[in-house]
């Protein structure tokens, strides 16, 4: 598991803070991005002045290679978000071979089973 901490200065009134991130590959294709609100998340409103430390936790399972980790606030609205502040590739790691194998670009928690079989001697 990944965690990173964002700390944000307030500078204006913010009633509804949303935090959201996203991981892209070098060439800039997304792999994965989620925020607040996807999760179900919700924060107190923050007040000019206040500082805020989020703490951003991902189980990272992503294939060996250069990634990068973009953060940002918006203030989340019923009819259009607002867009506050964002750093975008603002984390470049360099991902290692994991002992866990798959194909593609990212692993996804599943599970196998067989539900069912019927033979011809039955």
């Amino acid at each position: 598991t990944l965690d990173i901490y964002i700390k944000i200065k307030v500078r204006d009134y913010i009633k509804t803070p949303m935090i959201g991130y996203s991981v892209n590959t070098k060439d800039g294709i997304m792999i994965n991005a989620s925020n607040t609100r996807f999760g179900g998340i919700t924060f107190e409103p923050l007040n000019k002045g206040d500082v805020v430390i989020f703490k951003l936790s991902i189980d990272l399972k992503v294939q060996a290679g250069d990634i990068f980790i973009s953060a940002g606030i918006v203030e989340k609205d019923i009819v259009e978000d607002v867009f506050i502040d964002g750093r975008h590739d603002l984390i470049h790691l360099k991902v290692s071979e994991e002992k866990h194998r798959f194909d593609g670009m990212a692993a996804f928690d599943h599970e196998f089973q067989e539900v069912f079989r019927k033979s011809d001697s039955d």
